[in-house]
């Protein structure tokens, strides 16, 4: 592990001022904060068109630097910046006039702005400067203060006790949560002596990033928040923070509370990850995965864990491994959605949740809210209510995201059936375009089949096999023995991938037997899941099966099943179904061609009991 040198060359108090801004001043300071880093970054790439992590190192130290002499002078002090232990390249930035004046309006502006707030937006900078395929590959997304405020209060609710807690944040990034957890863990100390402090400090919190200009950011956080309960101290400040990857750590011993925003995004595993993290992890893993194994594996018998995370990990097949095991050691406590997909975590487009987990917690329920973030930086929170999990541990959660789902997540959880139960099993489509490239055509011949592409499932769920495919490449060859690729029955096809710009998640269409006689069978692409009965009389015809998961019901169903784009197979067999009994209406009203708006409400009333009505729809969630 790295650790930082110090430089204190007085003891007076260096700090940031901890008085909480009005919401309209937080929110101009925003926005001002917001204008100079697109001018940093503007002028960066004038005076460097290709944007390196040296020449963003530099910019944010000198932001950091200036800001330290800001906080100097207004204190009346000669406290010396901690320094990184490796150099800092030297672009000449500050030759640049535009970038002086904005490094130095960045940091009188950091010296009137909190703790969390100041940790927050030089960390937006860092990233802002930083290449993005550096951001993509460390997972740098860092956590709104409001945010971090709001991991702490859950952490209370699970049972973290803060005036005894020992306490990690195993990846702090810039250190906003760190700084936040400080707070707590100071205010519960507040009658300490320094040097008492300083040992109970060094006992009680520790931190990690892999990121050594990271990792210094933080530390200078806590510096910052630290120096004035040690203005009478002569001892250097505690080093909390350390630069390593906390899950190639073995912790000596266990922690209290695990807090924190891990990093994102799939990884390969090292032969001794694969027998560290091998029960948690199947098909690719995710970083943030990794770390809510390890998050276990280190936290005490009542320990506390709380995340911010992708809501992935609820529903996603490769995740079931992740879910068994959460369950089983360290059971889920509450999670809070956050209901905007953007402009919240800067360049994070993914549906993200708080989550919290207590090992002494028996029950098999979980405690759910929603949040909004604010323009100007707070939260509005909305209770859910308390919602019971599955019975099998590695089964997908139905959690309502909002209030208006509420009452439909009560009666669907009641539902007795899957698709199983109407006669139906589901597969992916057999064909991986990339490995028939050589036989893909735009022109039939006497061994090719259609393909059919993702494209062909339409709005309103129909099937049109014309729908444009670049290249118009519709037609695949098949050789001896490739008899499994082909499709020769009736079956409903749902699209696998959304993008965010579609209006539906869940979208199907029937494959008709007319389009099947006219080309003896087809080929489907691997981008389509496929529902296909699985007896000669199933409970519930095609037909009804496809407009029940066209419906805007079964759309909001899905949504509150998974937090992705995605439409995995196993979320679509978790998806709670009626009685093949109660779809006799709407049995009626596909077979006589009823408006989209009946069988709509139909649709709801078989779910919720509501009479049908064409004056009211649910609303569906946007993205």
């Amino acid at each position: 592990m790295q650790h930082f040198t110090q430089n204190l060359a007085g003891s007076q108090p260096v700090f940031i001022t901890q008085r909480q801004l009005p919401d309209d001043e937080n929110a101009c300071n925003s926005a001002r904060f917001s204008e100079l880093r697109k001018q940093l970054v503007a002028a960066t790439r004038r005076f460097q068109p290709k944007q390196s992590q040296g020449l963003a190192q530099d910019v944010v130290f000198r932001v950091i630097d200036k800001w330290w002499a800001w906080e100097e002078r207004k204190n009346r002090t000669d406290a010396g910046l901690r320094y990184p232990d490796t150099p800092i390249p030297n672009h000449g930035v500050m030759d640049d006039p535009v970038i002086y004046a904005c490094v130095r309006q960045y940091a009188e502006l950091a010296v009137a702005t909190s703790a969390p707030m100041v940790a927050f937006h030089i960390g937006l900078l860092y990233t802002a400067l930083l290449p993005k395929e550096i951001q993509t590959r460390q997972g740098m997304f860092f956590t709104p203060p409001a945010l971090a405020k709001k991991l702490v209060e859950m952490s209370r609710k699970a049972g973290a006790d803060w005036s005894t807690a020992r306490v990690l944040e195993p990846s702090c990034g810039s250190g906003v949560v760190l700084v936040t957890a400080l707070d707590e863990i100071l205010h519960s100390m507040k009658d300490f002596f320094p040097p008492l402090l300083y040992s109970q400090l060094e006992s009680r919190i520790q931190a990690y990033d892999a990121d050594p200009f990271c990792a210094w950011m933080s530390q200078i956080m806590v510096d910052a928040i630290l120096l004035p309960h040690f203005n009478d101290c002569d001892d250097y400040l505690p080093e909390l923070v350390w630069c390593s990857d906390t899950l190639g750590l073995e912790e000596e011993t266990k922690f209290d509370l695990i807090i924190g925003n891990p990093p994102f995004g799939k990884t390969k595993l090292s032969r001794a990850q694969k027998e560290t993290f091998g029960r948690s992890v199947f098909g690719h893993p995710n970083k943030y995965g990794l770390f809510l194994d390890h998050a276990v594996a280190n936290t005490s018998d009542s320990g506390v864990i709380c995340f911010v995370t992708p809501t992935s990990y609820m529903s996603g097949h490769s995740f079931k491994n992740l879910r068994t095991l959460l369950r089983s050691e360290a059971r889920p406590h509450s999670v809070c959605f956050l209901d905007q997909r953007s402009g919240v975590f800067d360049g994070v487009i993914q549906a993200l949740a708080l989550s919290s987990f207590a090992k002494s917690h028996s029950k098999g329920d979980i405690c759910v809210e929603q949040v909004h973030v604010t323009p100007n930086g707070g939260l509005d929170v909305t209770e859910l209510g308390t919602f019971q999990l599955p019975e099998e541990m590695a089964a997908p959660w139905l959690l309502p995201r909002q209030f208006e789902h509420v009452s439909l997540i009560s009666s669907a959880t009641e539902l007795p059936c899957r698709i199983k139960d109407w006669g139906y099993d589901i597969k992916t489509g057999p064909m991986i375009w990339s490995r028939y490239k050589k036989r893909l055509s735009n022109r039939p011949s006497e061994t090719s089949y259609p393909l059919i592409w993702s494209e062909a499932v339409r709005s309103e769920g129909q099937f049109e096999w014309a729908a444009k495919r670049k290249n118009g490449q519709r037609w695949c060859k098949l050789e001896k023995g490739e008899d499994h690729l082909l499709q020769s029955a009736p079956c409903v096809l749902v699209q696998r991938t959304t993008s965010p710009e579609q209006p539906r998640r869940l979208n199907a269409a029937l494959l008709p037997q007319s389009f099947l006689e006219g080309h003896r069978a087809v080929i489907i692409e691997n981008h389509l899941n496929v529902l296909y009965p699985t007896t000669d009389k199933t409970a519930v015809s095609l037909e009804v099966l496809n407009a029940f998961l066209n419906s805007g019901v079964m759309d909001l169903l899905l949504r509150c099943l998974s937090g992705s784009c995605a439409v995995s197979v196993a979320e679509l067999h978790a998806l709670p179904l009626p009685c093949p009994s109660s779809m006799e209406r709407l049995q009626v009203l596909v077979g006589r061609g009823a408006s989209q708006i009946d069988i709509e409400a139909e649709c709801w009333r078989i779910f919720t009991g509501e009479p049908t009505g064409s004056n009211w729809l649910p609303s569906i969630i946007e993205d």
